[in-house]
């Protein structure tokens, strides 16, 4: 797998500072309390490696899901 585009959502708010961080997703608060972090992840390596940032910050991951 590589290049796949995802969205990762997690409660509450996150800065769009934080994009480099998370691999240049783009970072986007929602009304509902969300964040959702979306764009191109290169592999599953790269991709565990965003969600190990989640929970590095002790970020409460909601979903992730991958678009074609």
């Amino acid at each position: 797998m590589s290049n796949q585009y995802y969205e990762i959502t997690i409660e509450g708010p996150l800065s769009a500072q934080w994009s480099d961080w998370f691999e240049g997703l783009t970072i986007t608060s929602q009304p509902d309390g969300l964040t959702r972090l979306v764009g191109t992840v290169a592999d599953q390596a790269a991709l565990f490696g965003v969600l190990g940032k989640v929970r590095d910050l002790g970020l409460t991951l909601v979903s992730v899901n991958s678009r074609r």
